[in-house]
């Protein structure tokens, strides 16, 4: 994978970081009901919650990637 390709894999993971950022301490202080198990920051320990952003952001990550293998070879 070139450069340009990881940096555009990368990109991919922005909205989810911004949700989770945005989400998880709206959830901490109830602002907003917990709509996934992931962010049910009261139910389970602190560092679940670390560990469902990384491997959610894995995931946003790895589908970025396979998508870009996929459509990417018609036209960049």
């Amino acid at each position: 994978m070139n450069p340009i390709e990881k940096r555009n894999s990368r990109l991919a993971m922005i909205p989810t970081a911004i949700y989770m950022l945005v989400m998880v301490p709206l959830n901490y202080f109830r602002v907003v009901e917990e709509p996934y198990p992931f962010l049910k920051v009261h139910n389970q320990p602190w560092y679940m919650s670390i560990l469902w952003f990384l491997a959610i952001s894995l995931v946003a990550f790895g589908i970025a990637v396979l998508l870009r293998k996929i459509c990417g070879k018609r036209g960049n």
